[in-house]
């Protein structure tokens, strides 16, 4: 459902929006996730976006990374290295 909401009503709306991958993937933990990418116009410029989300601890996260098309890559091995960096750890119960 989360990810049909994030399609539907967020990045669908861009202008001029190209879906271009959507891929399973897994954190640390294994925490299942979702990769889209797609681009998308803002005004004259192609914008080329990567974007990961994940439900955790009833929680939900979203980590983006975007670049003019011509310039995507040349920080995206950067992004991917801090995505492979990312770790969910269990909630502490409140000592109450």
């Amino acid at each position: 459902d989360y990810v049909r909401n994030i399609y539907t009503n967020t990045i669908s709306q861009f202008d001029n929006f190209s879906f271009i991958n959507e891929e399973q993937t897994t954190f640390p933990g294994d925490v299942s996730a979702i990769q889209l990418e797609y681009e998308f116009s803002a005004g004259d410029t192609k914008i080329h976006t990567f974007t990961v989300f994940t439900k955790d601890n009833d929680s939900f996260y979203l980590f983006i990374y975007y670049a003019n098309s011509e310039s995507f890559s040349n920080y995206f091995s950067e992004f991917k290295k801090i995505i492979d960096t990312v770790e969910f750890v269990p909630k502490k119960e409140s000592s109450d």
